[in-house]
């Protein structure tokens, strides 16, 4: 029965699609295009407005677990697809384990950095050109608005609201304290 019923829809379908004349048909699909696209659009200006207007400064990067302080987003930079920490007293707000040495991207990894408090692992501490650079795992972390105290908790770099700005060279003496 149920099959009858979809087979009698399917002829009546195929028999109004044949009753169409295709300059109809080409202008509604250059239509359905059309509207698509501004949808996509205006979707992506979005976006990119959350990114560049949101207020970087007062937020707070948190463990997930514990609720520990561990940086302010303006301490993050980005260094081709990674992210990493350019506060000079982030080293102290961790705790150190080695790992098993291995290279990525350029950086060589040797450390496992964890929250002091609740021993989570928050990422890896690596090497690049004689540089140590704290490497956050994004899915360890939470983020605070100091202002009213709503948390946020993203899964991939992408889904972040804001931009992180690129390594600049002003920005390695930041990891040293000067």
């Amino acid at each position: 029965m149920v099959n009858a019923y979809k087979v009698d829809l399917m002829r009546k379908a195929m028999v109004d699609i044949q009753n169409l004349n295709a300059s109809n048909i080409q202008y509604k699909i250059r239509m359905f295009q059309e509207n698509e696209k501004k949808k996509f659009l205006l979707k992506d200006e979005c976006s990119k407005a959350k990114k560049i207007c949101s207020e970087v400064d007062d937020i707070e990067v948190r463990c997930k677990h514990c609720n520990e302080f561990g940086c302010f987003v303006s301490d993050l930079r980005k260094l081709d697809c990674h992210y990493f920490v350019v506060d000079a007293d982030f080293r102290s707000k961790v705790t150190r384990k080695p790992d098993t040495p291995r290279k990525f991207d350029g950086i060589e990894i040797k450390v496992i950095m964890d929250c002091p408090k609740c021993t989570k692992m928050w990422g890896h501490v690596g090497q690049r050109e004689q540089t140590e650079l704290y490497l956050l795992k994004l899915a360890q972390f939470k983020f605070v608005r100091t202002a009213n105290g709503e948390a946020f908790i993203y899964r991939k770099w992408a889904d972040v609201p804001f931009q992180i700005p690129e390594l600049k060279p002003g920005d390695i003496s930041k990891l040293y304290g000067n």
